[in-house]
């Protein structure tokens, strides 16, 4: 496993995609630090972070999209399974590596309360706490990200698919009051979805029997009110993850 994590780590700085990651953390961590804590003389570094989930929908598709696309394509996921450590060794290396390039920027960010005490209070237990929060969401989403891309070869599209789930978890919130509790609208919805949630595993596994599958269990389970269920589930869900 520390050969596999070590040769991700490389890979990820011997490209810009490691670069480009931290880049855009701290750009975006000091825009809302001068915005929230200097301009506008808040204590509260928390908030910060709390705005700084967004860049999540961008960061993650970047970072998951190839660690196992890129092995389907070009052939060797056969050799790296055939490797003397199991299955369950490789995800891990290949996970704490994308832990290893995302606690990189945080591990600089959570300078700025020091610096920003400096000048002014702050409260340093809720900075760090939240600090340590977006840690823990970032792994959450970087392990969906991850699995998005065991179903594909494509790299562009395990992270278009990852970027769209990220982008409806984030907005459940609003959209869930919005859908109409009327059984009908309910349960033509919820046939859509399901018809929608097949054709795209089918094209990720490449396989339309699994795809159909899902689609026709999806809709055998229809009732009036499970669309609103599920919503209200999914909306608890996005609170959760994304406060």
């Amino acid at each position: 496993m520390r050969a596999i994590y070590k040769n991700e780590v490389a890979t990820y700085f011997s490209t810009l995609i490691g670069y480009i990651v931290i880049a855009f953390l701290l750009l975006f961590a000091g825009i809302f630090t001068s915005y929230l804590c200097l301009k506008r003389a808040s204590a509260h570094f928390e908030y910060v972070m709390a705005n700084m989930t967004l860049v999540f929908l961008i960061v993650v598709p970047i970072l998951t999209m190839r660690t196992f696309s890129e092995e389907r394509k070009q052939k060797t996921e056969a050799l790296l399974y055939s490797a003397p450590v199991t299955t369950t060794k490789i995800v891990f290396g290949k996970y704490l590596a994308l832990l290893t390039v995302l606690a990189i920027p945080l591990a600089i960010i959570s300078l700025i309360p020091l610096a920003l005490g400096l000048f002014g209070r702050v409260y340093y237990l809720s900075s760090y706490v939240a600090i340590g929060g977006f840690f823990l969401l970032g792994a959450a989403l970087l392990a969906v990200g991850m699995f998005i891309s065991s179903l594909t070869d494509i790299q562009i599209l395990a992270a278009g698919l990852t970027f769209v789930l990220l982008l409806v978890n984030y907005f459940l919130g609003v959209v869930a009051p919005m859908i109409s509790t009327e059984a009908y609208v309910s349960l033509i919805a919820l046939l859509v979805l399901s018809v929608a949630v097949g054709v795209v595993v089918a094209l990720m596994v490449k396989n339309w029997i699994v795809g159909s599958a899902i689609a026709v269990i999806g809709a055998a389970v229809s009732t009036p009110t499970t669309l609103t269920k599920i919503f209200g589930l999914l909306t608890l869900l996005a609170v959760f993850t994304f406060g």
